[in-house]
């Protein structure tokens, strides 16, 4: 998404062609978590640590909402939303 945020930006694209915005996912890198669980594991005492997690996936929508006003973009006027576009995984 973002390379296709800075392409719009400077207008190499028009648009941005995605399937259901509804759709909410964990956007986290795996390696991250993999790090934050080693680094608790490895602790000599136990403490109340947290991973670096959002309590709830995000929406495509707002991860479209956020990387589009980044580049000082609209969003509605660069997303198309075309339902024939999936991931193939289940919202």
């Amino acid at each position: 998404m973002s390379l296709a945020v800075a392409r719009i930006k400077l207008g190499l694209e028009r648009e941005l062609r995605l399937g259901n915005l509804e759709a909410r996912r964990d956007w986290g890198f795996a390696g991250d978590y993999v790090r934050a669980m080693h680094l608790m594991l490895t602790q000599d005492e136990p403490r109340g640590l947290r991973g670096g997690h959002r309590r709830h996936p995000a929406s495509v929508e707002e991860l479209v909402e956020l990387a589009f006003s980044l580049a000082d973009l609209d969003w509605q006027e660069h997303v198309v939303c075309d339902h024939r576009v999936s991931s193939g995984r289940p919202t």
